[in-house]
């Protein structure tokens, strides 16, 4: 039967599926009833007068008759004529969206679903917020648009793989629902700070942005899952923003601001706090909630058939202002911008990928062979988190995140437990570890297992079960405190240096079947990025020099024709002596013009790594020897003075540009060529006038009085810091400590300088 469209708003807001028939009753039509738990007489009345709508008859049924058992079961009429509901708006329940459904409108909520989609400019948005709205039974877990302008103060927090993430204030809070008898609208969350993730290209391409909304639609009901408040747009980037509630600090960041802010006192070793609460002191029982938090929001994703499939540390937040030692949850997952249906992924099962976006160390080694990822992946990742958890380092912390580590990963290369660690870490943990890193995925736990695990755990650290299990973490916990006190491990726990070439953004990764033909050579050294190692031949120009290469020169399409026909930037006669042959020998084999006969990263690497090895024991040989020389070369022309004016002169060509831009390649300017050289055709690759050539904000107005203060003490700070650069590089005169203060004193003032400029241009 068709309901009374007028309490059909209340039917789906009670989420009643008993609506059935009701046999006519003398002259009046039963239309329906309404089954209501537990809800008094006097507010379903005041329901109905409140709304104003045109009621006949009403019996009130007993319920033993009808056997609804705790039920108030109230009978309503249908009078022949009734009103059509209005919102506040002048919206209509009669009027209907593209897809010819009827507008919902929610008479006790005073929620309309036009209302709240007809501020999204594009008609797919506006399709995919009224699905999501009538998906979810209650206002509270409706989609929200939320104007840009009612974020205030926001701030930049993170960049990740698809979006930048930033925190701000709610100004006037969200709309919630009308009141009828104030007749005007009551809002929430006024002046709550939430997070806005706004996701990288969503202007153009809107496919990633729903993707997401549509995974945290899913899973906003669930525990430990990061809630999506809502949505919004950015009126500067037209980027599509999600609201999300905001958090403290990712895991990472947690364990990361423990572990590095290493400072010794004179009342304890190791002084590392995080709100008085030391990582490297946290207890196995903290840990265990923290794990037993995000097994926990896995094991609710999972049960609602979806995979995350960037699941890493950097994805899990943490709440300050939850007592780690309390039974609250302080750990949630989020980024579910990757998340996919497992009946997706099925479906996928054949096709063997040549890509997968996601950080290495977390990618399962079936991922990385071309195969799909499935929830067993997820439980892989988790793996990595709980390496990460018992030894505060990330997996392969200390290897290049390459090709080569992909390999070793799919031969069963696993992350290692350092061994000053191996007596903290109960050998039940480190078991289960490995388990979730089982090359075959069949093997691996599920997350309810998991879930399991970690939920017994815990009950046994808060109702203190002693047990074999239990003996084991109190064990480690001790051993752990001991080495901490004896300062046996110092050296150690302090030089746990991430490897300068690892990575656990994540990018798009190239799998091994994507790389089929190519891995012998990648193996071997022949296909690394040769270009990047002409690059860092500039880095090893301007560590020499101080001067960036090209420096003198504009940076234009001529520029680009005499660097193909093998012209390299110079070292100034000044310093050739100031520099060891071995050194601009690597530099230059670095520029080569051929790309194979360029060093690779990992030869590279080797030398510098046996010169710093060489200096740090004084290990005199030849190569060791010209680089003293050439430091007793620096100091006595200092000294000197003799090439003063020189030192001071290394003014940038004006049309010189060091910021990334795009440049026009001689191939697509082949048949321009000859007329860009002789002028008659202007030269793309030349810098405008109006284009910046530094980082230094480019919307200032120049022509303002307050601008051309700024700029004169800028410049006058420039000129003082160049004519002391002179000094400076003897650093151990009495002239160049003075400079230093000197420069120090400039630096505040430059600041300041800055903050002005920037003052001026907020107002």
């Amino acid at each position: 039967m068709k309901l009374c469209h007028i309490f059909k708003p209340i039917a789906k807001l009670l989420n009643d599926e008993n609506v059935n028939d009701i046999n006519n009753t003398g002259n009046d039509r039963w239309c329906e009833y309404i089954t209501y738990r537990r809800v008094k007489r006097l507010l379903m009345l005041e329901l109905i007068m409140d709304t104003e709508l045109q009621v006949g008859n009403f019996q009130v049924l007993n319920n033993n008759d009808n056997n609804y058992d705790n039920d108030l079961t109230i009978i309503i009429t249908e009078n022949k004529k009734r009103k059509i509901v209005h919102c506040p708006a002048g919206h209509s329940s009669n009027d209907t969206f593209s897809n010819n459904n009827k507008n919902f409108i929610d008479i006790f909520f005073g929620f309309c679903e036009l209302c709240t989609t007809k501020h999204s400019i594009q008609e797919q948005i506006d399709k995919d917020i009224q699905e999501f709205q009538k998906n979810n039974g209650y206002y509270e877990d409706k989609l929200k648009w939320i104007s840009y302008d009612n974020f205030r103060d926001i701030k930049h927090i993170g960049d990740g793989g698809y979006g930048s993430v930033y925190s701000t204030e709610l100004k006037n809070g969200i709309k919630w629902r009308w009141n009828f008898n104030k007749q005007d609208w009551e809002y929430y969350y006024v002046g709550y700070k939430v997070a806005l993730k706004e996701i990288n290209d969503s202007r153009h391409d809107v496919s990633k942005f729903l993707k997401e909304v549509k995974n945290l639609m899913i899973a906003n009901e669930l525990t430990n899952i990061t809630k999506c408040i809502g949505i919004s747009k950015n009126l500067s980037s037209k980027n599509y923003i999600i609201v999300m509630e905001l958090y403290d600090d990712s895991l990472r960041k947690f364990i990361t601001k423990s572990f590095l802010n290493l400072r010794w006192s004179s009342k304890s070793f190791l002084n590392l706090r995080w709100r008085s609460k030391s990582f490297l002191n946290l207890r196995w029982s903290s840990k265990i909630k923290l794990l037993d938090d995000i097994v926990f929001g896995l094991s609710r994703l999972h049960a609602k058939k979806l995979v995350h499939c960037d699941l890493h540390s950097g994805n899990i937040l943490i709440s300050h202002d939850t007592d780690l030692y309390s039974s609250a949850s302080i750990a949630s997952i989020t980024d579910l911008g990757l998340c996919i249906l497992e009946n997706d992924l099925i479906l996928k099962s054949d096709n063997k990928s040549n890509n997968i976006y996601g950080s290495i160390p977390y990618i399962p080694p079936e991922v990385l062979r071309g195969n799909v990822f499935t929830q067993k992946g997820d439980i892989y990742s988790f793996g990595g988190i709980m390496y990460e958890m018992a030894t505060r380092n990330q997996p392969f912390y200390d290897r290049a995140h390459d090709t080569h580590l992909i390999i070793d990963i799919c031969n069963g290369i696993r992350p290692k437990i350092p061994d000053i660690m191996l007596d903290w870490i109960p050998q039940c943990y480190s078991d289960l570890m490995y388990k979730c890193w089982n090359d075959d995925p069949s093997e691996r736990p599920t997350a309810n297992e998991l879930r399991d695990v970690f939920w017994i755990l815990r009950d046994k650290f808060l109702n203190e079960i002693e047990d074999y299990i239990l003996q084991q973490f109190k064990i480690a916990d001790k051993n752990r405190k001991k080495a901490i006190k004896s300062r046996e491990h110092e050296s150690s726990l302090s030089s746990s240096i991430s490897h300068p070439q690892s990575c656990y953004i994540s990018r798009s990764i190239h799998t091994l079947h994507g790389l089929y033909n190519s891995l012998e050579d990648i193996k071997s050294g022949k296909s690394q990025g040769m270009g990047d190692i002409y690059s860092f031949g500039g880095i090893m120009y301007e560590m020499a020099t101080r001067n960036q290469p090209f420096y003198d020169r504009a940076h234009d399409t001529h520029l680009i024709i005499d660097i193909c026909n093998g012209i390299r930037p110079k070292i100034p006669d000044i310093m050739l002596d100031w520099i060891p042959q071995c050194y601009s020998d690597l530099m230059y084999k670095c520029w080569n013009d051929d790309p194979s006969e360029r060093p690779t990263a990992n030869e590279l690497r080797d030398v510098f790594w046996i010169l710093r090895d060489k200096f740090l024991n004084e290990i005199e040989d030849y190569i060791l020897q010209q680089f003293k020389i050439a430091d007793k070369n620096r100091k006595k022309a200092i000294k000197s003075r003799e090439h003063e004016s020189s030192l001071s002169s290394s003014i940038s060509h004006p049309q010189s540009c060091y910021i990334s831009r795009s440049i026009h390649t001689l191939h697509g300017l082949y048949n321009s060529l000859e007329d860009i050289k002789s002028g008659k055709s202007q030269d793309p690759n030349l810098l405008k006038t109006n284009e910046s050539t530094s980082s230094s904000i480019s919307t200032y107005d120049i022509d303002s009085k307050e601008s051309k203060e700024c700029i004169d003490w800028e410049k006058e700070i420039q000129n003082q810091t160049k004519k002391r650069s002179f000094y400076t590089l003897d650093c151990d005169s009495e002239e160049s400590k003075e400079c230093i203060n000197l420069d120090k004193e400039d630096n505040i003032i430059l600041k300041k300088i800055k903050k002005r400029q920037l003052d001026y241009l907020k107002n």
